[in-house]
């Protein structure tokens, strides 16, 4: 099983995947599926994440992930047009 992730870096949107090692009844521990030459988040480490939180650090969907990148970005829009008053 794979959970997904975008991020951005620069002006790019990238698709991060990360392969489930274990899961519990709670949650999922996954590392990076792969590696790409210019971004490595979690490099060696297993990271965890719950199925039922409201955020998490990777869906097991692409569409989830989507809308959480979009509210992660709607998110840092609101705090940094509120520094720029």
């Amino acid at each position: 099983m794979r959970l997904y992730r975008y991020d951005n870096v620069g002006w790019d949107v990238i698709l991060n995947e990360y392969e489930v090692v274990k899961e519990t009844p709670c949650g999922y521990w996954f590392e990076k599926y792969r590696q790409e030459n210019w971004i490595v988040m979690f490099q060696d480490r297993r990271r965890w994440t719950s199925k039922t939180a409201m955020r998490r650090l990777a869906y097991p969907t692409k569409e989830e992930a989507m809308v959480s990148f979009k509210a992660r970005k709607r998110s840092q829009i609101k705090i940094l047009r509120g520094q720029l008053e």
